[in-house]
Formats: C-alpha cells, structure tokens, sequence
C-alpha cells in the first residue's frame, strides 16, 4: 500500500503550489429497492462530482477566475497531484486526479491583518456526452514535485469605507456570492450555468468613530471603498505591488455594536455592492 500527500494543482500552464487543503465528492446519488428485509437492489442515478481546495497562491488564481468563474477544457486543463511518500525526502510518483472540462468558482478570499489571505474555490466537472466519467484517477503515475515556487502571499492593507481611511481591522472576508449549477447529461452533468452574482464584504472593526455617522438604517456608498492586500516578499517590509479590491457602488450597514466591561467595543459591518452600470460589483486591480 501506498501512501500519499497533497502535493500541487495544475491549472493549464499554471502550477499552483500554495495549496492548504483540498476534497473531492463523487456526488453519486444511490437509488435503493427495500425488499421483505433487505434491500433488493442498488441502482445510480445521477453523479455529479465536484472538487474543492484552498490556495494562499491567489494572485495567480484570481486572474483566472474574476468575480464569477474560470472555465475548464482541454487546454485550461485541471490537474490535483497528490505525491506517494517514500522513505525518504525523494518524492518520483504521485496520484494524478484530471479534468478537462468542467468550471472553477470562488467561493469566498480571507484576507487576515499580519497573516496570509486565503482564496476558497470549488471545481464543478462535466462530461463531454453525459455517459463518460468527467475525472480521472491514476495511481503510481511519475511525478516529480515543481519546486519553482511563485511565492505569492498578501495580507490586509489600507481600508478605506466611502471615502474614509479605517484603522482597527482585524479581517476581511468576500463572500463572491456566485449561484451555479450543473446539469444535462443521463448519468453526468454536460452544462454548467451561473445564474447570479451577489458579492458581499464583512468585518468587524473597533473604529467605531467612522461608523458613528452612518445610522443604523444602512448608508448609499458616495466615496470611495478601497480594500489593499498587501503583497509579503522575503523579509519583515511590506512589497510594493498590492493587489486592490474596489467598489464603486454599495449600500454599508453595520449590525450592532457589542461591548463588554474591560474589552474593546467593536461592530460588525456588511456592504453590498451594487452594479452601477459601469463596473462589476467587486473589481480587481494588480493582478496582471
């Protein structure tokens, strides 16, 4: 018996290396006939497998993706490399889990003060015909790991919400909000749709003096909201090449104000961004 650790993803010509965790469900829908006292038979219905993981390498993912979705096909291929462990630190052979056709959705990017952000993104599969299996499982294939690493880490930057620069911020979290399915095909999903954007920023901050002027009943963005991930080289300086996320157009409510004696009060605050015509609801700048 073999045993394995997860190792890469590649992603067309990209290899992604920064992986922190990953899954895959079959998504195999078992039909069941209960007979006097046992079951009778066991059929499948419809699979419909997907895959997830998470990577601090979101630069390069981010690009791929946007706001909605990447698509995958034969040439923007996805591989997951899981490396065989040996006795030593010489890794040769992995199990190699491919697709080549399907999409890659974000789910929601953590971006912590002082610790890395992280991208969370779910892979949908589909089959060309609906009959054949839409990912592939290999084991013992040569596989030798990519040790050129990107090197791609960013933390919370300079917020500033309509306008006005925000200190005490511990975290961001964008939830992208994309609604999608897959569907078609007799045993596999062959098409796949996203059918809504709704996006929407949370964080709690102890800079309860800007929010103070917004009222409890939500506020129609008139400035600016800038929120900067700061890119983290080698060494204790900030890098000069942060990513930056930009709304244009949004309504901002904070949800109450918790206290307690000895502790600083905080508030927790939502936006959500609105299409204005011109822009996506969340923009990316610094990625390219």
């Amino acid at each position: 018996m073999n045993n394995y650790t997860l190792s890469q993803i590649e992603l067309g010509s990209s290899v992604i290396n920064q992986i922190s965790s990953s899954a895959m469900n079959n998504g195999l829908n078992k039909i069941l006939l209960a007979g006097p006292i046992d079951l009778a038979q066991a059929a499948v219905g419809k699979i419909s497998p997907t895959m997830s993981f998470a990577s601090s390498q979101i630069k390069t993912l981010l690009a791929k993706t946007g706001i909605t979705a990447d698509v995958i096909t034969a040439e923007n291929y996805l591989t997951l490399w899981l490396s065989q462990l040996s006795e030593s630190a010489t890794r040769t052979a992995g199990l190699k889990i491919t697709l080549d056709n399907g999409a890659l959705i974000p789910q929601s990017l953590s971006i912590p003060n002082g610790s890395p952000a992280t991208l969370s993104l779910a892979v949908s599969m589909l089959s060309d015909d609906g009959l054949a299996a839409p990912v592939t499982v290999a084991a013992n294939v040569a596989h030798t790991i990519d040790n050129t690493w990107t090197k791609e880490l960013y933390t919370l930057g300079d917020v500033a919400i309509d306008g006005v620069s925000m200190t005490g911020i511990d975290a961001v979290e964008l939830n992208f909000g994309v609604a999608a399915g897959s569907f078609g095909g007799k045993v596999y999903p062959t098409n796949f749709n996203v059918t809504a954007r709704r996006p929407s920023l949370t964080f709690t901050t102890y800079d309860l003096d800007v929010i103070a002027g917004w009222g409890i009943d939500g506020k129609r963005q008139a400035g600016a909201i800038t929120i900067a991930l700061d890119d983290l080289p080698d060494g204790v300086v900030r890098g000069s090449s942060p990513i930056t996320i930009t709304v244009y157009d949004s309504i901002i409510e904070y949800q109450g104000i918790s206290a307690s004696p000895g502790a600083r009060a905080s508030a927790s605050v939502t936006i959500t961004p609105i299409n204005d015509g011109t822009h996506d609801p969340i923009v990316f700048s610094g990625l390219a």
